[in-house]
């Protein structure tokens, strides 16, 4: 009998080892980003939830694509754009901390043309998210690294902003491959 016991207790001991560990913190939800001095970084949100299927937390959040009126305006509400979502598993670190990557692109189009819309500003980041609850403060803090950091705009007479630039009629404004540096973040959820 003190064999089977202690056979178990290593079989369980063994098995999560494997197993991914969750939070005992309940962490779903929307979350707003802002960096260090306070103000908005929009493009970092992400809203967090449980798949009880896969026992795990995941992150997921919105790609833009917004088109410019008629008129020459840009919308930014959801009536005139576009929202793509896109998912990513949490890795936690431990009960509080997880860390996740996060590839982000935005698109402005232009529909002044009824039959096609043709791109006018394209950028596109990816990061690494590496971040910690507090519960009693009910916010996340941590810090973001970008690897890919990429920003364009192009003439409204070619279909993309990367078809632009390669006849030379759009400028690359930003582009960072590797270590693009990073920022401070807080994250509150609303």
């Amino acid at each position: 009998m003190k064999r089977l016991i202690l056979t178990m207790v290593a079989f369980f001991a063994f098995v999560s080892l494997f197993a991914q560990p969750g939070s005992k913190y309940d962490i779903s939800g929307n979350w707003y980003a802002y960096d260090a001095n306070g103000e908005r970084q929009w493009r970092l949100d992400f809203t967090i939830f449980y798949n009880e299927d896969t026992e795990a937390y995941y992150a997921q959040y919105n790609d833009r694509y917004v088109e410019i009126t008629t008129d020459g305006t840009i919308h930014f509400d959801e009536q005139h754009s576009k929202a793509m979502k896109a998912t990513t598993k949490l890795s936690f670190t431990s009960d509080s901390s997880f860390t996740f990557t996060k590839d982000w692109q935005y698109i402005i189009k232009d529909a002044q043309n009824k039959r096609r819309t043709y791109q006018v500003y394209l950028t596109f980041f990816s990061c690494s998210c590496s971040l910690r609850y507090i519960p009693r403060k009910n916010k996340l803090v941590g810090r973001v690294e970008y690897s890919r950091n990429f920003e364009a705009m192009g003439n409204s007479y070619y279909e993309t902003v990367m078809d632009a630039v390669k006849h030379g009629h759009g400028n690359v404004l930003n582009d960072c491959d590797g270590n693009c540096g990073g920022m401070d973040v807080v994250y509150r959820r609303m």
